[in-house]
């Protein structure tokens, strides 16, 4: 699986994005559109003093190996909440996972207990937050068959003298949308090494994953419209982004998703690495 990461308002200050503004009545071009399969994408309400966290990280981990490319992963690190107060690493340097727009969607959905999911923002049982971190797979499979309209790919080309990342973004509809939808992008790092309090103390050495570094679109994303007909293909949006000097761009990747206005629920969402390193490109061959 790939990687993923949170955003700031300091990191927003270090960051530059820009989108192409495509007239909407030139957006849509006419084609024969195949259903894809749904990827099924999970938001991990975390933080670093939360001693339940591991294990939902663990779990997590499994699904993923179960699910494979179907599956995504994002660890939201609220600044606010019992669990968020940062910690110093081993080497004094203090690591700070916490993002203002994870902040955002924590306060929006009310999330009280940690560790919470979030599934494709579908409601399970009655919630949309899922604090019973056993049930996730369950969850996660139930949500793998469920048919959705919408066909999600990115490419990224990366150029790693400016640190600019430029997202070529897709979308396609098997099936009319009448209502109003959303394109998220966010960035994600895997392989942080910091601070995380555990069932057995303090682990000073322990792998952060798929923690969200930055919404790069804005918080709450950008609209693709109102209305959708069945074989429609939208424009290619093409998004960049100037990576944070403090980020590992090899470990880093982006996350994008379709979610409705009305519900917030995810009808499709995909990821795609930063850096494509030769083993993942598929024109290496």
């Amino acid at each position: 699986m790939k990687k993923i990461f949170l955003f700031s308002a300091v990191a927003a200050s270090m960051a530059f994005v820009s989108c192409d503004n495509i007239p909407e009545e030139d957006r849509y071009i006419e084609v024969e559109v195949n259903k894809s399969e749904k990827v099924v994408l999970l938001e991990d309400y975390t933080g670093v003093q939360c001693v339940n966290c591991p294990d939902a990280a663990a779990i997590i981990d499994n699904i993923h190996h179960t699910f494979g490319d179907n599956f995504i992963a994002v660890g939201l690190h609220p600044t606010s909440g019992p669990y968020q107060k940062p910690m110093p690493g081993k080497d004094g340097v203090m690591v700070n996972l916490s993002r203002d727009d994870a902040d955002a969607y924590y306060k929006k959905y009310s999330v009280k207990a940690f560790p919470t999911a979030m599934i494709d923002r579908s409601t399970f049982d009655g919630s949309k937050l899922l604090d019973n971190k056993d049930k996730w797979a369950a969850y996660v499979n139930q949500q793998m068959t469920a048919s959705t309209p919408v066909n999600l790919s990115m490419e990224s080309t990366y150029d790693a003298t400016t640190r600019t990342v430029t997202l070529a973004t897709d979308i396609e509809f098997s099936e009319a949308v009448g209502e109003t939808l959303y394109l998220q992008l966010w960035v994600i790092e895997n392989g942080i090494i910091g601070p995380q309090v555990t069932a057995k103390g303090v682990n000073w050495e322990y792998e952060h994953n798929h923690v969200l570094r930055s919404a790069i679109n804005g918080t709450w994303g950008q609209s693709l419209g109102a209305s959708f007909n069945a074989n429609q293909r939208l424009e290619t949006i093409t998004t960049t982004y100037t990576l944070n000097e403090e980020w590992n761009a090899d470990n880093c990747e982006i996350v994008g998703f379709v979610y409705r206005a009305s519900d917030d629920v995810i009808l499709q969402a995909h990821l795609v690495d930063i850096v494509v390193s030769e083993e993942n490109d598929p024109s290496a061959e």
